[in-house]
């Protein structure tokens, strides 16, 4: 951690990592036109002081990553998206003070992981303004932190076969993006956003069953979620913060987007918890039970209403349950 590494243009040959193996330096700079090449898997860079790639090329595969691991503050900024993406990110800092800060300067997309796991202080991570692509899992472990201020961290995962997955009870998010076209993102801990943030699903859904979790907006405006489509949306819990306006609602169950919009005209509520959930003849609602009332009641709120109750099909009950007070409002399902 002693020595500074400067990757310079014009070079015949330039740095290649490979094998399962760990380089360390302090700080490092790619300048322009100069290469760092990552193409292990199992190959990581540690970095014991400040990373910045200064307009040169960076390549590393998926699984190839970059750790952080100094004892003091450290930055990481400069092009590091699209082909000069992170394999992936690991926050690992060592002993020293008790608390250490790691500053992302610009937007970082990351092919793999992002951990904050130190495990011998407390490092908290600063995004700040700026967007994070992820298209692996999200985890930051106690007593770490994950802040940001007006910044975005967008889900965009394309593995078919595993669920990226979110971890992380350190503070709020700002902007949420589920843009995931495989298997979706699965919830193990509360996704919570701020009084500002946006949660837009766009594609890919996201399980707050598997774990009984809960997408949690705090944001009291329209703008505050999206709709949710029929390919994204929440099944599982979420919950929504109010005010007398407009809210969007974005649920669902395993198979169908169920969304709902919700007209607040009165309220002595903090928030409501929403789910849809598949329901079983005679425990639904307390009125005779018929082609024309509870069965054609729930098979209207379906996107793809089917006539029997597997509960498998898209029929099925919304829950509304404010935390305290009374709320008056229109729903539109």
């Amino acid at each position: 951690c002693n020595v500074n590494t400067t990757i310079p243009s014009g070079c015949t040959n330039y740095p290649l990592i490979s094998g399962a193996v760990t380089y360390t330096t302090k700080n490092i700079t790619i300048n322009a036109g100069a290469q760092l090449n990552i193409v292990d898997p199992l190959s990581s860079l540690s970095v014991c002081g400040n990373f910045l790639n200064n307009g040169g090329s960076l390549y590393m595969v998926p699984g190839s990553t970059i750790l952080v691991s100094g004892d003091v503050n450290q930055t990481i900024g400069g092009n590091l998206t699209g082909g000069n993406a992170f394999g992936g990110l690991k926050i690992l800092q060592g002993p020293g003070a008790t608390a250490a800060n790691v500053t992302l300067n610009n937007n970082l997309d990351i092919k793999g992981n992002f951990w904050n796991a130190s495990t011998t202080k407390t490092s908290t991570f600063i995004s700040g303004s700026n967007t994070i692509n992820l298209e692996g899992n999200f985890t930051v472990t106690n007593p770490n932190i994950f802040t940001t201020t007006t910044g975005s961290l967008n889900f965009v995962g394309r593995d078919i076969s595993n669920q990226q997955t979110y971890d992380n009870t350190s503070a709020d998010l700002n902007n949420v993006t589920i843009s995931n076209t495989a298997a979706g993102v699965k919830l193990i801990t509360d996704m919570t956003l701020g009084s500002s943030g946006i949660f837009t699903p766009t594609y890919g859904k996201v399980d707050g069953t598997t774990n009984t979790k809960k997408v949690i907006v705090k944001n009291t405006s329209l703008t505050g979620s999206g709709t949710g489509n029929i390919n994204s949306w929440v099944y599982g819990g979420f919950r929504k913060y109010l005010a007398v306006n407009n809210h969007n609602i974005p649920v669902g169950n395993v198979n169908a987007w169920e969304g709902m919009s919700m007209n607040v005209t009165a309220n002595t509520s903090n928030y409501i918890d929403v789910n849809f959930s598949n329901q079983a003849l005679g425990t639904g609602f307390s009125i005779l039970e018929g082609v024309n009332n509870f069965v054609g009641l729930v098979a209207n709120g379906g996107t793809a209403p089917l006539t029997d109750f597997t509960g498998t099909n898209s029929r099925g009950v919304w829950t509304v349950l404010p935390n305290t007070g009374s709320i008056d409002y229109d729903i539109t399902l």
